[in-house]
């Protein structure tokens, strides 16, 4: 998915009182008027949610992508790992992480025999319950 288009949910590690788990996030596709609202359990959004985010392409896009994903990280403490799995869907971050030698795992979406797995921190990924609803794909802590 383009990140022009795709829109970025997610819950704060402190957030309870919504539907989304604490420290999840989903990525999906803008919503249209005849679909339904696919972010209504998540407190936060952002990507495509901002208009002047859908105008850009190119570097500009990626630097933008991988500072939502700093930003979900370092200021919202969601999981590193979670919100990677989730980025692996939005083509731009893709781009940045093959480039810099870190691809997706065997198993992840975008998988390159050709370029190594980037993940440097020892021990397991967490256990991440991912599941697709009204158009977007969902991962939740499990």
């Amino acid at each position: 998915m383009k990140a022009a288009e795709a829109l970025i949910a997610w819950s704060r590690t402190t957030d309870s009182l919504h539907d989304a788990p604490a420290g999840s996030v989903a990525i999906g596709p803008l919503i249209q008027n005849d679909c339904p609202d696919w972010t209504k359990g998540y407190p936060l959004t952002g990507g495509a949610a901002y208009v002047d985010r859908r105008k850009l392409h190119g570097f500009p896009q990626q630097h933008e992508v991988m500072l939502d994903w700093y930003r979900l990280v370092f200021s919202y403490g969601l999981d590193p790992y979670i919100v990677h799995r989730a980025f692996l869907l939005i083509d731009e971050y893709q781009a940045v992480i093959k480039r810099h030698g870190l691809g997706p795992a065997k198993g992840e979406p975008g998988h390159d025999p050709e370029i190594p797995y980037g993940r440097c921190v020892p021990g397991e990924a967490p256990q991440i319950k991912i599941f697709r609803c009204n158009g977007a794909t969902h991962f939740w802590p499990a």
